[in-house]
């Protein structure tokens, strides 16, 4: 006889409580409930897996925040959440990461971006204390960051102006009859 862990199906009759009675009105009629019973039975233990497994990946998450990242996600200003993919396919052993892992990496970093006010295609205003601020956006598509005003707010510069201020030796390639990738590296101190 082998036992039965947490994450084994239901085996075996059921409890006395559970049982149908021998005698019932219809014919028939006994299956029915006790299949019924049955599979509100299963339904029971498979929400109470899949809640030890929402709590283990609440768990994994937090673990992997913390190691990437230092400090505790449950910190962070706004409640997170995490969408997943997750291939039905076993993978053999040894082979790359699983998907799991590198999308709750992923996702741990964004988290972290966000927490520290980091947002694609804004810079943070000290000003208004967000990334969601209408200084918080460059105002054309020419412009880059350029610093702050004494008051904290990001200002912005042409492009071109920054590239030919700086001397960069690329800045024709801007205007080439199929333009390049045009990048320059500023030291946070001097912005």
């Amino acid at each position: 006889m082998t036992a039965q862990g947490p994450d084994d199906p239901p085996a075996g009759p059921a409890p006395a409580e559970e049982r149908v009675p021998a005698a019932t009105a219809e014919a028939g009629r006994g299956e029915e409930d006790a299949s019924a019973r049955g599979r509100v039975k299963t339904q029971r233990w498979l929400s109470k897996r899949a809640a030890r497994l929402e709590a283990e990946l609440q768990a994994l998450a937090g673990d992997i925040y913390r190691h990437l990242h230092g400090g505790d996600p449950r910190g962070l200003s706004e409640p997170r959440s995490f969408q997943l993919t997750l291939p039905l396919e076993p993978k053999p052993a040894g082979a790359e990461p699983a998907p799991l892992f590198a999308q709750l990496k992923a996702q741990t970093r964004e988290w972290d971006m966000q927490a520290k006010g980091y947002a694609p295609g804004r810079v943070y205003c000290h000003r208004c204390a967000s990334h969601a601020c209408a200084h918080a956006v460059p105002p054309s598509a020419g412009t880059v960051f350029s610093g702050y005003s004494p008051t904290g707010v990001p200002q912005w510069a042409d492009l071109v102006q920054v590239l030919l201020a700086a001397r960069n030796e690329r800045v024709d390639l801007l205007y080439d009859e199929r333009p390049a990738t045009v990048a320059m590296f500023i030291p946070g101190r001097e912005l």
